[in-house]
C-alpha cells in the first residue's frame, strides 16, 4: 500500500534513466519531492509503506525539530546494482536538518524470489500486524511450513511414520480447553498422527508441571487461563497452524517419577526430530514471559514498490531500515544458553523461533524471518548445520547418488565435536542431566556414524575422543608487563558433583571444553577395554589402555615462577618456535612451555621447560608424581624435512584402588619431547643485523630446553603399530609400556 505521492514516485523513477529498449537494467540516481512533515506523519498512519518507514527511521528529537513545513525528499540511490531509499529532510529555507537516512534496502524482484511470497508478503500488509502472533505473522508462519512440506526434498513429511509421543496435549478448538491424553491406552482415537514440540526455557519460576498426584487432573482437562504464558500461546500456535496435538516437556513427562523420566527423557530424539515443527520460545526467560510480543510489523517486513519502465512494470521488494522497534542482541535470548535445548533444535526438521521483533523459520533447506523471509540469520554455527543436515540426511535428496552432502564417520565425529562443545558451554540446573540432555542428538548421530556411544565417547573414536580439555577461566597478571597466562586455584573448575561421568568424559565437568582438531591426530595407544553401563542415567564407566607412560612431576604455572622467568630473560630475546605459531614467541612464554621434573623437586631451579602445553583438570602439588599416559600423536613437518612428533597425552592419578587412576589433565608435548629429544627448528642464536646495531641489541633463535637430547640423533621417521617402537625413545626418556585403566 502506497501513497499518491510514493506512487508518483514510483511512476517516475525509472523513467529518468536514459536507457534504452533491449539494454541492460540499470538503476538511475533519482530524487523527489515527497511531502511535508505533516504530511508524511498523515500516510505513514495511513499504513503508506514508504511513508511509515521514513517516519520511523527519525529519533524522538528529530521529531521535535520538525515543523509542519519541513520538506521531505526521497531518494534512489544506485549501490553497485543494489539500490537503496534515501531520505532526507529540510527546513522552509532548504537547509538541511539532518543526516539522510537509508529507509529501504533492495531485496529482489518480486519475479525472481521465492514463488508466491510476494503476494504472501501483500496480503501481510493488509492483515492486522501489531505483534508477533498476529494473522499476518501466522501468514508468512503457514508460507513457510507450505513450502517446506511440498517443495523441499531435502527436508523430512511431518508424520511419515505415524509416530507420536507417549502423551501429547489435546489443544482442541477455541471454545475448549487443552487436556492430556496417553497416546498408548486403547481409547485414544488420534485426530491426526502429526503433533507440534515446544522448546523452552524453565527459568527460575516454578512452572506447570504433570506428578503422579496431578496425572488424572490434567487428562481431564487443563483450564486455558491457569497455563503459563508461553503454554498457552503454544497451544494457540498449534491451532492457528491447523495441529491438533502439543508436547510440553512438563506437562507431557510425570516430572516426579524416576520410571517414567528415564523412559520418557531417552525418546527426546524421536519425540522432536518426527514433530511437525517445533516452536522455540527464544525472548521468554521461562514459562511466563509468553511468546508474542508487540511490534509495527509493517516495519519489519519487505514491502512491495512497482516502478512503471519503459518495457512494463517492474516490481522490487525492499526491507525497512528504520531504527528498530525492539531493540535486542542474541545474548538477549535465554533459550540459547539452557542445555536441553541444544538438542530439541539440532534435532528439529522444522522450527517456528519466536523472537523479540519477528518471527524467523529454519528448516533443512532454508532459514529466514519476517524481515528477510528467504535469507534470515542462521542460529547455528556451520558445524551444527552440518551435522544437522546429515541427521535426516536419508529422508530426502541427500540419500540418493546425487546427494549434495556426504558425511563419513570421521566428518561426522569432528562435527559431533562441535555440538559437544557448543553444549558444554550451555547451562543445565542438574548436572545428572548433562549426558541426558544431549542422548537425543547422540542416539541421531550414532545411525550414521557406525560406532558405539557411551558416556560420551564414540568407541571406534576413542583416541580423538580423550582429547578433550577445558576452558578454565585464566587471565593475565595485571602487575607484570607480560601476556602469560596464569592459573590459579579459582580459576579452575571443579568436576560435577555426584559424578556424572567417568573422569575421561567431558561429561564429567559442567564447564566449557574444547576438542583437538580431529583430523590431524593418530592413535599412540591400543584400546583393550571399554567398560560402561551404556545408560546416560548411569556414570560408572571405565577404560583401558595399552600404551606408553612416563611419571613427571608438573608445575602448575604460578604468578612466583612467572615473575621469575619474565625477569630473567627480559630484554635477552630468547625465543622458541612453536610447532603452529609462524612469529617466534618467549622461550619462557607458559602458553608453549610445561614445567616437568622426572623426580620430586627440592628447589624450583630443578624445574625443566619442556616445549609443550598443559590444561590442568585440577591443581597438583609438584610433590605429586603423575602419570602421563600418550593417547595420539600429531606429526609436523620442519624444514630439514623432519616429521617432528606432538604427543597428546592424559595426566592421571592412582585411586584408592590398585592399578586404578583417574583422569586429571590433557598435556601436549611438542618437538618429539615426549621422547626424549628436541627435534624443532635450529638451534643457533643469530646476531643482530648491521640496521639493529643502534638499537636494543636482541638475540635471534632458540636454545635447546635442558634435559632433551639433540633431535639429530633422533629416529625419523617413527613408526607405530599403533604404539610408536620403542627405539624412538632416549634412553633416559624413563618410558613404561603397560595397561592402564582409567575411571
Amino acid at each position: 500500500m502506497l501513497c499518491r505521492k510514493c506512487q508518483e514516485f514510483a511512476a517516475q523513477a525509472l523513467s529518468s534513466s536514459d536507457q534504452k529498449p533491449g539494454e541492460p537494467f540499470v538503476w538511475p540516481n533519482f530524487s523527489f519531492s515527497l511531502h511535508h512533515a505533516d504530511e508524511l506523519k498523515r500516510c505513514a498512519e495511513a499504513r503508506c509503506l514508504i511513508c511509515l518507514n521514513i517516519w520511523h527511521s527519525l529519533w524522538p528529537h528529530e521529531v521535535e525539530k520538525l515543523t509542519d513545513e519541513s520538506t521531505v525528499t526521497l531518494e534512489l540511490k544506485p549501490d553497485q546494482n543494489m539500490p537503496n531509499l534515501r531520505a532526507s529532510f529540510a527546513d522552509i529555507s532548504g537547509q538541511p536538518l539532518f543526516q539522510p537516512r537509508t529507509t529501504g534496502m533492495f531485496y529482489g524482484w518480486a519475479d525472481s524470489v521465492q514463488k508466491g511470497l510476494p503476494e504472501v508478503l501483500q496480503e501481510c500488509a493488509q492483515l492486522p500486524n501489531e505483534n508477533t502472533g498476529s494473522e499476518a505473522s501466522f501468514r508468512m508462519a503457514d508460507f513457510w511450513m507450505q513450502e517446506c512440506c511440498t517443495g523441499h526434498k531435502n527436508c523430512p513429511k511431518p508424520f511419515k511414520d505415524g509416530f507420536i509421543p507417549s502423551r501429547v496435549i489435546d489443544v482442541g478448538s477455541e471454545t475448549e480447553d487443552p487436556r492430556l491424553v496417553d497416546t498408548r491406552t486403547p481409547d485414544f482415537k488420534p485426530y491426526q498422527k502429526s503433533y507440534v514440540a515446544l522448546s523452552h526455557r524453565w527459568g527460575l519460576t516454578p512452572t506447570l508441571t504433570t506428578k503422579s498426584d496431578t496425572l488424572a487432573d490434567r487428562m481431564n482437562g487443563i483450564p486455558l487461563n491457569e497455563i503459563p504464558k508461553v503454554f498457552r500461546d503454544a497451544v494457540l500456535v498449534t491451532r492457528r497452524m491447523r495441529e491438533r496435538y502439543l508436547w510440553i516437556d512438563s506437562l507431557c513427562i510425570i516430572q516426579d517419577s524416576k520410571e517414567d523420566w528415564q523412559a520418557e527423557s531417552v525418546q527426546m530424539c524421536n519425540i522432536y526430530k518426527k514433530a511437525a515443527f517445533t516452536i522455540a520460545s527464544a525472548h521468554s526467560p521461562d514459562s511466563m514471559g509468553g511468546l508474542f510480543r508487540q511490534r509495527n510489523g509493517l516495519r519489519i517486513m519487505p514491502f512491495e514498490v512497482a516502478f512503471a519502465y519503459i518495457s512494463g512494470e517492474k516490481r522490487a521488494l525492499f526491507i525497512p531500515m528504520g531504527i528498530p522497534e525492539v531493540p535486542w542482541d542474541v545474548q538477549d535470548l535465554p533459550l540459547y544458553s539452557r542445555g536441553w535445548t541444544l538438542q530439541e533444535l539440532v534435532l528439529s526438521p522444522r522450527t517456528l523461533i519466536f523472537d523479540p521483533d519477528c518471527l524467523r523459520w529454519e528448516c533443512l533447506t532454508t532459514y529466514g524471518s519476517e524481515r528477510n523471509p528467504e535469507k534470515g540469520i542462521m542460529r547455528h554455527s556451520s558445524d551444527i548445520r552440518d551435522i544437522q543436515i546429515a541427521i535426516f540426511e536419508e529422508h530426502g535428496a541427500n540419500s540418493t547418488s546425487n546427494a549434495c552432502f556426504t558425511f563419513d564417520s570421521d566428518t561426522l565425529c569432528s562435527l559431533w565435536h562441535s555440538v559437544v562443545q557448543e553444549y558444554m558451554a550451555r547451562e543445565l540446573t542438574q548436572y545428572s542431566d548433562r549426558l541426558v540432555a544431549i542422548a537425543g542428538v547422540a542416539e541421531a548421530v550414532g545411525g550414521r556414524i557406525q560406532s558405539l556411544y557411551t558416556t560420551g565417547l564414540w568407541k571406534e573414536h576413542y583416541h580423538r575422543e580423550l582429547l578433550w580439555y577445558l576452558q578454565s577461566t585464566i587471565l593475565p597478571n595485571p602487575a607484570m608487563h607480560t601476556s602469560v597466562h596464569i592459573h590459579e586455584q579459582a580459576d579452575l573448575p571443579k568436576r560435577a558433583s555426584p559424578t556424572t561421568a567417568p573422569s575421561w568424559s567431558w561429561a564429567s565437568f559442567a564447564n566449557r571444553i574444547t576438542f583437538y582438531p580431529f583430523s590431524k591426530v593418530h592413535p599412540a595407544c591400543e584400546l583393550v577395554n571399554l567398560s560402561t553401563a551404556n545408560n546416560p542415567h548411569d556414570p560408572s564407566g571405565s577404560i583401558t589402555l595399552r600404551a606408553d607412560t612416563r611419571i613427571m612431576h608438573v608445575h602448575n604455572q604460578d604468578p612466583g615462577i612467572v615473575a621469575e622467568a619474565v625477569r630473567l630473560f627480559e630484554g635477552k630475546g630468547l625465543r622458541y618456535n612453536a610447532p603452529d605459531r609462524k612469529v617466534p614467541v618467549r622461550l619462557m612464554d607458559l602458553d608453549t612451555m610445561l614445567l616437568l621434573t622426572s623426580k620430586a623437586p627440592r628447589f624450583r631451579s630443578s624445574v625443566c621447560a619442556v616445549p609443550g602445553q598443559w590444561m590442568p583438570d585440577e591443581m597438583i602439588s609438584p610433590q605429586t608424581p603423575v602419570t602421563f599416559v600418550a593417547i595420539a600423536t600429531t606429526p609436523k613437518l620442519n624444514r630439514r624435512g623432519v616429521y617432528r612428533q606432538i604427543v597428546h597425552a592424559l595426566a592421571v592419578l592412582p585411586t584408592e584402588k590398585d592399578d586404578e587412576f583417574r583422569r586429571v589433565g590433557y598435556a601436549e608435548i611438542y618437538d618429539c619431547a615426549w621422547f626424549g629429544y628436541d627435534c624443532a627448528e635450529d638451534l643457533e642464536l643469530r646476531k643482530p643485523s648491521w640496521e639493529q646495531l643502534g638499537k636494543r641489541m636482541t638475540l635471534r633463535g632458540r636454545i635447546r630446553p635442558h634435559g632433551l637430547a639433540d633431535g639429530k640423533a633422533h629416529r625419523h621417521p617413527i613408526m607405530y603399530d599403533p604404539l610408536p617402537e620403542q627405539e624412538a625413545y632416549h634412553t633416559d626418556a624413563g618410558m613404561l609400556r603397560r595397561e592402564i585403566t582409567i575411571v
